[in-house]
């Protein structure tokens, strides 16, 4: 983050034009921004020099784009959670945590589009979450139909059959 605020601070904002958006406009920059940040603080062109959500918005759009990176993302984790009321907050979470590691490491736009979050999101929003539900039925409905009787799962203890309690004489005896 330090390296791009140094470097950021005085020199002109890509303004999202390095990658996705490039139609708006030529970047004033020879290399994406994390190569240039490479080079310009470890002298090798082959460097990556990935920052966070933080300083992806500030290479963008400078002081602005530290508020307005972390808002967007707010946002996404509003409709998230909105969408995905029927799952349970462990899977979506279990689902979710490589995407969000990746968060400390790369831009926003980036990880929407190249890591797959976008269509992630628009995958558990429209499904509402279904596909994460507690009782499993979409994931093991078509499990119980293709696996043998013997390995049947239950979707959930109140599918099981009672087992007879035993009295204390029975358990005494055995």
């Amino acid at each position: 983050m330090a390296d791009y605020f140094s470097y950021f601070s005085l020199h002109a904002p890509v303004l999202l034009r390095d990658g996705l958006f490039s139609v708006l406009g030529r970047s004033p920059y020879a290399t994406a921004t994390a190569y240039t940040i490479g080079f310009e603080f470890f002298q090798n062109p082959n460097t990556s020099a990935n920052g966070n959500i933080w300083a992806d918005g500030f290479a963008n759009f400078g002081y602005i784009g530290m508020i307005a990176v972390p808002i967007v993302l707010a946002f996404i984790i509003w409709l998230l959670d909105n969408g995905t009321t029927r799952a349970a907050p462990g899977t979506v979470a279990g689902v979710l945590a490589v995407t969000v590691i990746s968060l400390a490491n790369g831009g926003l736009q980036t990880i929407l589009v190249t890591n797959g979050f976008a269509p992630l999101i628009a995958f558990l929003v429209l499904t509402g979450g279904e596909v994460l539900a507690p009782d499993h039925a979409v994931w093991f409905s078509t499990f119980r139909r293709l696996a043998p009787a013997r390995h049947q799962i239950p979707v959930s203890r109140a599918a099981r059959p009672a087992r007879p309690s035993l009295t204390s004489r029975e358990i005494n005896t055995r």
